[in-house]
């Protein structure tokens, strides 16, 4: 699959979405880069409105689940691989 360069369209709604997320309430703490926010646009037709929701749900995900920090649970993941709790394939 090959990157499709932004039309000037794009870039105005990636732009757009950058200025939601910065007035959002409560705050978003993850740091969205311009390539990540176009796919999210792009995914979501160019509705911004949709492309918004889709971005909020996806920091709250990262927040609820702590990606950010998965290196500090590698201990939890290594005791339940032990304890054959769930299989890796």
């Amino acid at each position: 699959m090959s990157f499709k360069q932004p039309d000037a369209e794009e870039l105005a709604g990636v732009q757009r979405l950058k200025e939601l997320i910065a007035r959002a309430q409560p705050p978003i703490q993850y740091t969205f880069g311009d390539t990540t926010l176009l796919r999210f646009y792009r995914g979501r037709k160019g509705i911004e409105e949709d492309a918004f929701k889709a971005i909020v749900k996806h920091a709250h995900w990262r927040d609820e689940h702590d990606v950010d920090n998965i290196t500090k649970h590698i201990n939890l993941f290594q005791r339940e691989m032990d304890a054959k709790k769930f299989v890796v394939k």
